[in-house]
């Protein structure tokens, strides 16, 4: 049968990483330029490059830019068309190129270009050392466009790191499945075992080392606790070198380029979500309704089941976010398939906003190589709070149109199926219940955050300094607990 000339194909990608024995990385600018012409260089056409009218870039951690996307595109030598700068948001690389796929789809757009680079370790090394960077200066200050800004009460109860917001949801996943603080850190680290097996095989990763379950698990001098459950070797490390770059344009033009047909990979179906941002507002902290809808969404519009999914690349910033991926999937602990095709963001490298755009390299280099395989790119972004699923697939399939959004809705903010979103108590006192918490771990001494329900179903969040308290909410199982708050000048202790 005749293919939909606008179905939406990927026919280049490209990622780099530096290696901080080879010296300092150029800047970012540089990095998507090298990773860009890699890409253009993998379609094994260069005249893909006028038809290039849309360039989307990956906001960047470790340097600012007055228009990013803007002198990319100069670099490149590209036509006149659509810049775009993503948020801050983990999902973006993968937004991106849904939206570009979209706009094919509807005859929108051409051949749009994603890329992203991160020189994190570079700029770290140079700030040890008390050194300047001889890069360009942008004459506008960083602006770093959150979605979301932190609630008033999570200020001042520190509950802005990721660490500390995925460690609470974690707890209440485990007491939801009445497992004991070990048995669920033992599962944690057979999972993320599995994760740095992959890492110590791809020649791209930042640590190509594998852990054994045993060593994440009794952690060591090289390996300490940060948030209960994530010690620092289970989670995302951003501190790397690295850039990637796609290319995605229609069917047509691809024939057009004379592009061979084992060069491209299609998208079948993708979908967004979005949870309420303030974790404590959630109704249940054990799973994510609107991760449940993104990723029904993607694999029905793919006409596929997890389960007939060749490949995967589940979000790995922590395991938490694993785990609540793999319970809206269905896949049990002894699935045979790897829960990643890079190592994940704790081995293969988290490079701030851009991790999804080497998911989705590899996942093409890996369903190229595969005929008539499948593959799924899971993204999270913010506090588990942003989902974004795809399906990519080394042969085309039509699109049903029924499974795509209505026109004129804007699919990525379509409210989520959660209900009984619950309000936010600024200063509490008396009798509570815990329903998530974490214990910190830093040079001062451990300390518990937690998010509390009170009588009538209002939460707040909570802290606890007392040493035999927190020593007792790290060995036990404390969800489901009464307690007493107190308030002290809007900063809520919690005690036995």
């Amino acid at each position: 049968m005749p293919v939909n000339n606008r179905l939406p194909c990927i026919v280049g990608v490209a990622q780099k990483t530096w290696r901080a024995e080879g010296g300092n990385a150029p800047h970012p600018l540089l990095q998507n330029v090298e990773v860009a012409n890699a890409a253009l260089a993998d379609c094994g056409n260069p005249d893909v490059l006028r038809c290039i009218d849309e360039v989307d870039v990956v906001r960047s951690l470790s340097w600012h830019y007055d228009d990013f996307p803007a002198e990319l595109a100069a670099a490149l030598g590209l036509p006149p068309g659509e810049r775009k700068l993503s948020g801050m948001s983990g999902t973006g690389p993968q937004r991106f190129l849904c939206d570009a796929a979209e706009a094919i789809l509807q005859g929108q757009r051409s051949a749009v270009l994603v890329s992203g680079g991160e020189a994190l370790a570079t700029v770290k090394r140079a700030m040890k050392a008390g050194a300047a960077l001889d890069w360009p200066q942008a004459r506008s200050k960083p602006e770093y466009p959150f979605e979301d800004p932190a609630h008033p009460s999570e200020r001042r109860h520190d509950i802005r790191q990721a660490y500390t917001t995925f460690a609470i949801l974690d707890s209440a996943r485990r007491a939801h499945l009445r497992l004991t603080p070990d048995e669920n850190r033992r599962q944690e680290a057979a999972m993320m075992a599995r994760l740095s097996a992959r890492a110590a095989a791809n020649p791209l990763a930042w640590f190509r080392k594998e852990h054994s379950a045993d060593s994440l698990f009794d952690l060591s001098d090289n390996d300490r606790m940060v948030a209960t459950p994530f010690s620092k070797n289970t989670m995302a490390f951003m501190d790397v070198d690295m850039a990637a770059a796609l290319l995605i344009t229609s069917h047509g033009l691809a024939d057009e380029l004379n592009i061979p047909a084992a060069q491209r990979i299609y998208l079948h179906g993708w979908g967004y979500d979005k949870s309420p941002p303030y974790i404590a507002q959630r109704a249940e902290l054990f799973h994510s309704p609107a991760m449940r809808a993104a990723s029904e969404q993607a694999l029905a519009m793919a006409g596929v089941t997890a389960a007939e999914l060749d490949f995967l690349d589940l979000y790995s910033c922590f395991a938490s976010n694993v785990n609540f991926t793999r319970d809206v999937l269905g896949i049990a602990d002894d699935d045979p398939r790897a829960l990643t095709v890079t190592g994940g963001l704790p081995y293969f490298g988290g490079p701030g906003n851009n991790y999804t755009t080497h998911a989705i390299a590899t996942m093409v280099e890996l369903l190229r190589d595969n005929p008539r395989s499948k593959g799924l790119v899971t993204a999270v972004g913010m506090h588990m709070t942003n989902h974004s699923f795809a399906v990519y697939a080394s042969e085309p399939r039509e699109i049903d149109a029924v499974a795509m959004p209505s026109p004129g809705v804007d699919h990525r903010k379509i409210a989520n199926l959660e209900t009984g979103i619950r309000d936010i108590v600024d200063s509490a006192t008396g009798p509570a219940v815990i329903v998530g918490y974490t214990v910190l771990h830093g040079k001062a001494d451990p300390y518990a955050l937690a998010i509390c329900e009170l009588q009538g179903g209002a939460r707040c969040y909570a802290r606890c300094d007392d040493a035999d308290t927190v020593a007792a909410m790290q060995e036990q199982e404390w969800v489901g607990r009464e307690i007493r708050l107190s308030c002290d000048n809007g900063v809520n202790t919690l005690a036995r």
